[in-house]
């Protein structure tokens, strides 16, 4: 068995290689779905949710599943609060409200205030109820663990990571092409 140590450098090198097709292939749907960034882009929820978004974007470009969909849900949060603050006293919420509630709240709150669609509504919770399950795992002997999920799905728990991830890139992308993000 060689124990022989191989520089950082040629860590590196070896990991840019092995991943290099696989993230090309990646990058080429991200461009596709959201293009070349050419206009003007507002982010409501501030400089942090302008990073979520950037971070979002280079997880699942570099095959950081889980990760991505972690910071597609603070993408979406962030926005859909920086996006009822910017409505003022006519969003019906007062400044203890906004800083208190969650995601599943402003969800609800945004449709009601017409801020996003129905559509829009069911994607940002199924994002939650993702995020949820990757941050709050259930045991492996649970009906609800993720190993069940891979079981009944078919599929690789990596594949399993890239569906999701995928799906929820491309809500936040399809988000960020439209006003008030894009103009």
């Amino acid at each position: 068995m060689d124990h022989s140590i191989i520089s950082h450098r040629e860590w590196l090198l070896n990991e840019n290689e092995t991943s290099l097709q696989g993230r090309l292939m990646r990058l080429d749907y991200i461009v596709r779905e959201y293009g070349i960034e050419d206009g003007i882009q507002v982010f409501p929820g501030g400089l942090l949710s302008k990073r979520h978004f950037e971070e979002a974007r280079w997880n699942f470009v570099n095959g950081q599943f889980i990760g991505c969909v972690l910071l597609c849900q603070c993408f979406l949060e962030s926005s859909l609060r920086g996006l009822i603050i910017l409505l003022g006293s006519k969003s019906g919420v007062d400044e203890e409200w906004i800083e208190k509630v969650g995601f599943y709240e402003l969800i609800i709150h945004s449709l009601q205030m017409r801020i996003i669609s129905e559509k829009q509504a069911a994607e940002f919770h199924w994002i939650r109820i993702t995020r949820s399950k990757y941050v709050h795992p259930k045991p492996v002997y649970s009906k609800k663990s993720f190993m069940v999920r891979v079981l009944n799905e078919k599929l690789s728990s990596e594949a399993i990571f890239y569906k999701d991830a995928k799906r929820a890139i491309k809500i936040v992308l399809q988000l960020i092409k439209n006003p008030p993000f894009a103009f």
